[in-house]
């Protein structure tokens, strides 16, 4: 099997998975892992964080604390194939995009360079910090544009984390996982 048949396998898999728990149940564990990343982001400036639709993990929670507590916040503008940080603030007008993403209808550009925490969604995770998205590659081509120092950092639900996540040389692995049960440092 191929390292995209392979992947394609595990998306469509943890999907499932993933759409099938019930919503009071997700919005439930979303506090716990709401909780979690605070902790973990709280000592960085500028957090890049997704805006998240259908069963991810609720994320305007998320947006809404960290804007109080002093954070500046990047969200994705995808165009052309590219994933653009833009800035964001909890309350302003976001419209579905591309594949239902919401984006801020104000685009307001941000040097990647300026990142200090990237939140990735995924559709699965594995304790080694490889995850497993959507099938673009956007978040990968962006963890290589931050810098060095920024914490790579995705959030699940611990029903998302599988043993192994396949992976190849464009992969980008993450620094920490969260979910509503645990905090992972990876190796």
């Amino acid at each position: 099997m191929t390292l995209r048949a392979e992947k394609d396998a595990l998306r469509t898999l943890l999907r499932g998975i993933r759409d099938a728990l019930p919503e009071i149940e997700r919005r439930a564990m979303g506090l716990e892992v709401a909780e979690r990343i605070l902790g973990v982001v709280e000592d960085r400036e500028t957090v890049f964080i997704f805006l998240s639709f259908g069963s991810e993990v609720p994320t305007d929670p998320i947006c809404a604390r960290l804007f109080a507590a002093g954070h500046s916040l990047a969200v994705p503008h995808i165009s052309q194939g590219e994933l653009t940080p833009v800035e964001y603030e909890p309350g302003e007008a976001a419209t579905p995009r591309v594949w239902g993403i919401r984006e801020p209808s104000v685009l307001r550009p941000m040097d990647p360079s300026a990142i200090d925490a990237i939140v990735a969604p995924g559709l699965g995770f594995d304790r080694r910090g490889f995850r497993i998205g959507y099938g673009g590659g956007f978040y990968d081509r962006l963890l290589r544009r931050c810098r060095a120092d920024a914490l790579r950092t995705g959030i699940g639900f611990h029903t998302q984390l599988v043993s192994e996540v396949p992976h190849g040389g464009d992969d980008e692995p993450l620094d920490v996982v969260v979910t509503d049960v645990e905090t992972i440092t990876c190796a």
